[in-house]
């Protein structure tokens, strides 16, 4: 029908604003942390579509490029496999080569900004702090999830980090953004013998009967939720004579328990399906900010600078 067409044009359109100038798709600032991509669909949607062909054409130069991610650790190999050979069964063989969207993009209820300004894009998650990925070209420059601490806390050392999903006063303008808050404990939950027992045991009883309430509350105490840190940050991006500028700011009663800071291309800290595969932007050099933590004063702010 013209309705189901008009929506499945819309989530192709909307999906070729983020397949990335590499070939590369997906990635930490995104929700759930994935690479996932079918392309079957879009060789089907390509007949009539032809902007569905482009993505995967771009996809399809990433993976000669060795930019897809790769499932073979965890060995979730059957989910792309089908798509893949599918894709390939039904494969178009005219393919006028449609331009993707230029320009910019932002999704004010995702708080996801895709930005192009001369030769870069930049994609960032608003909701997540202010995580990004920056291209110049055809090459990624930073993969970035934003301030990670470990604090020492009673006997403890937790992570206190800035990626995870939250509700970030923001402020968007052309060429400049703005996201700040509270960055918040990363998840320390993992599965043991007796917990993975407890869990069967409640999944063929409770589960069997309220299936829903199991798992918002298993997606609860794995992936969704923030408790809030001491740590209050503020993330802001500028285009300014070509280049991007982005300054953290993060502030805090003492500095005393942080052990070490850093900004990671790759952190994560929840645990979802499928989120942890390798990609090659996860091989980029961590930020260390140690040293500069250790030389704040009390009440003093960290400030990091950087023009990309």
């Amino acid at each position: 029908s013209s309705s189901l067409k008009d929506a499945i044009a819309k989530a192709v359109l909307l999906t070729a604003h983020f397949i990335h100038p590499d070939g590369s798709y997906g990635g930490e600032y995104t929700s759930r942390n994935t690479y996932n991509f079918f392309p079957h669909g879009y060789e089907l949607v390509g007949r009539w579509l032809p902007e569905a062909l482009s993505i995967n054409d771009r996809f399809l130069q990433g993976l000669a490029q060795d930019r897809g991610a790769c499932y073979a650790d965890d060995h979730i190999v059957g989910h792309h496999t089908w798509s893949y050979l599918l894709a390939w069964r039904d494969f178009v063989r005219e393919r006028p080569g449609v331009p993707l969207p230029q320009g910019r993009l932002w999704l004010p209820e995702a708080r996801i900004l895709v930005e192009r300004q001369g030769d870069t894009t930049l994609y960032v998650a608003l909701n997540k702090g202010g995580a990004f990925k920056l291209f110049r070209g055809d090459r990624l420059v930073v993969s970035d999830t934003q301030l990670s601490l470990r604090v020492r806390t009673g006997g403890d050392v937790k992570n206190a980090v800035g990626h995870l999903v939250g509700h970030y006063p923001v402020q968007v303008e052309p060429g400049q953004a703005t996201v700040s808050g509270s960055l918040g404990w990363a998840k320390q939950t993992q599965m043991t013998p007796l917990k993975l027992m407890v869990l069967r045991a409640v999944t063929l009883s409770l589960g069997r009967f309220f299936p829903n309430l199991v798992r918002r509350i298993l997606q609860k105490v794995l992936i969704t939720g923030k408790t809030a840190a001491p740590f209050e940050f503020e993330r802001r991006f500028a285009w300014r004579q070509g280049k991007w500028e982005i300054t953290d700011r993060v502030t805090t009663d003492r500095w005393e328990p942080v052990v070490s800071a850093g900004i990671a291309p790759d952190q994560t800290s929840i645990y979802v399906v499928m989120s942890r595969t390798y990609q090659p932007g996860q091989l980029q050099p961590w930020l260390d900010l140690t040293e500069q933590v250790r030389g704040l004063e009390p009440g003093e702010p960290l400030v990091v600078k950087r023009s990309l």
